[in-house]
């Protein structure tokens, strides 16, 4: 596709974007158009022209990459190196990765009662909303961190639910994250992170899901990502949940699991979950308060997860 035809297809979404009236329409059919000019200015014969333009890409939010996406293809093979320099600029730094935080919202009463209420609640919520993909068959568990790759076969990600339950070992918080994919292994790309605080009144029943969720997730349907898990035990025994996988020859096609007690990931085995598309936000999750997120463990934000080692699955 030439440089005239991708600026000519930007100008008409943003078009598109005035025309549909819609709250934060203007704003993105302004930046947009700003993306559309600075890459036009990539591509210019005046190296401080192009270095200017570069140098702004790569300082924009998050919420530009998919519209860099489309340059992705073109047929300019410089402005293409260009675009997936500043894609990755964009995505691998720690201060832009979009971070939720949760700790369960469990409410007054007896937790035995409690428990069984958010099982309803969750199962209801679970029937309304879109599952774009999930594996959920599985009889054995294990402990620890671990990554699982898929192919998420929707446009959006509002929502992942981990086969992942309290161990009723230590309390602490949990993480997971949503990466790109690099030669079969979970890449640097951190494109969405969410945390989540079980303590002793956390609702999950054993051998049930927790939601992870995450607003305003784009993917491609048809790319490999990974869901990489970490947790951070406050006490002794090091374990916060159990998770729930497959270990049988009839596992997940589209993906594989790395594990803690594997060197590299392996492809009979899948850990237990769900991506869902829509639905809105799930049950029995409120925003941490700043004086919950104090007892968030200091991390590397760009940190690989403790499973990962240096090779990946084969293709």
């Amino acid at each position: 596709m030439t440089v005239f035809r991708m600026i000519l297809v930007l100008c008409v979404l943003a078009t598109m974007c005035r025309a549909a009236g819609e709250d934060g329409a203007a704003a993105k059919a302004a930046d947009t158009n700003r993306v559309a000019a600075l890459i036009k200015q990539l591509a210019a014969g005046d190296f401080k022209t192009r270095s200017a333009a570069e140098k702004e890409l790569a300082a924009c939010p998050r919420s530009v990459v998919p519209v860099l996406r489309a340059w992705e293809n073109t047929d300019a093979p410089e402005l293409q190196v260009s675009i997936r320099n500043i894609i990755r600029a964009i995505l691998t730094d720690p201060n832009r990765i979009a971070t939720a935080y949760y700790v369960f919202d469990t409410g007054s009463g007896d937790l035995s009662a409690r428990k069984t209420k958010w099982a309803a609640s969750a199962e209801e919520w679970r029937g309304k909303a879109t599952v774009a993909v999930a594996f959920t068959n599985g009889r054995s568990s294990t402990a620890g961190s671990f990554a699982q790759s898929f192919v998420p076969h929707c446009n959006e990600i509002q929502t992942v639910e981990l086969g992942v339950y309290p161990a009723s070992f230590d309390q602490g918080w949990t993480r997971l994250d949503v990466r790109e994919d690099e030669e079969g292994r979970p890449a640097p790309l951190v494109l969405a992170r969410c945390w989540i605080l079980f303590d002793k009144e956390c609702p999950v029943l054993h051998g049930q899901w927790t939601p992870f969720a995450f607003p305003d997730l784009t993917v491609d349907p048809a790319r490999k990502y990974w869901l990489c898990y970490s947790e951070y035990p406050t006490g002794e025994h090091r374990a916060i949940v159990n998770y729930k996988l497959n270990m049988e020859q009839d596992g997940y096609a589209e993906g594989g699991l790395w594990r803690a007690s594997n060197s590299s990931p392996s492809a009979q085995e899948d850990a237990l979950f769900r991506v869902l598309s829509n639905g809105g936000p799930p049950p029995g999750l409120r925003a941490a308060t700043d004086e919950e997120r104090k007892s968030l463990p200091k991390v590397d934000p760009g940190e690989q997860p403790e499973c990962v080692g240096t090779t990946g699955l084969p293709e």
